[in-house]
């Protein structure tokens, strides 16, 4: 039932131009220019039956079609690390699927000939109202992050996690959504269950930790015990050492 649901989501998400005839080329662009892709031999540019999370962020291409009527549809991002694009619509979210096999062959071997463009570079990342603390890359991490899949309550409250990237790329052009209270963030048409000291990052919107269960957080209870215990020796031995001050000499 899940998988149907996610398939049907991805069809009405699918981008007009995927699912157009009459596509008359295929480019793969990066910084340096563009490639035409050879030989691709399609209408159909993704396969419609599959739908999947985005890939961790990296080096990525845009795919540009051109139609015979014309008309041309950019915006497309090829990651080739996993051989996924991202596609979205006007009224939709990103998403992403692979190409159908006959189209990945070709942007494949034009991608060897451009440069592809960097791995994006955030400049701010915000959690609701909130701006995140220290160092904002760390919320990359949450494009590849694993976890179970869970969904939140009916009446969890949510918050918009934004990022700010100099660059036009497919991870940061749309923020996701996440859930504090049952610590679930929504990736595109799926929910994952979060580390929970990921989550508390989240929460109080600082960089996310690299511990292994996602959080480096500082153990203040023990530290405090231990603190007060040193502090409870400290006032045992000056009391002492008051007591052998004032003690009369026989």
């Amino acid at each position: 039932m899940r998988r149907l649901l996610v398939g049907l989501v991805a069809a009405l998400l699918l981008p007009a131009a995927a699912q157009a005839k009459g596509l008359s080329s295929l480019a793969v662009c990066g910084p340096d220019g563009c490639q035409v892709a050879e030989s691709f031999g399609s209408d159909q540019v993704f396969d419609m039956t599959t739908s999947t999370k985005a890939p961790p962020p990296g080096p990525y291409y845009e795919l540009r079609l051109s139609f015979e009527h014309g008309g041309e549809s950019r915006g497309i991002y090829y990651e080739p690390r996993s051989g996924l694009v991202s596609y979205s619509e006007s009224f939709g979210v990103p998403a992403w699927a692979p190409l159908v096999p006959r189209v990945a062959t070709a942007v494949k071997d034009a991608a060897e000939r451009v440069e592809a463009y960097p791995t994006p570079r955030l400049t701010g990342v915000s959690v609701g109202d909130r701006r995140v603390r220290g160092d904002t890359s760390t919320y990359l991490a949450l494009f590849g992050v694993k976890g179970p899949f869970v969904v939140p309550g009916p009446r969890a409250g949510l918050d918009w996690i934004h990022f700010e990237s100099p660059h036009p790329n497919p991870w940061t052009t749309t923020p996701l959504a996440f859930y504090p209270r049952d610590g679930v963030l929504l990736t595109g048409s799926t929910y994952v269950k979060l580390p929970t000291a990921m989550a508390a990052d989240i929460v109080a919107a600082r960089q996310i930790g690299d511990g292994p269960d996602g959080g480096t957080h500082v153990p203040w209870i023990p530290i405090g015990v231990a603190a007060a215990g040193v502090l409870i020796l400290l006032g045992l031995a000056l009391r002492r050492a008051s007591a052998r001050e004032v003690a009369p000499v026989h």
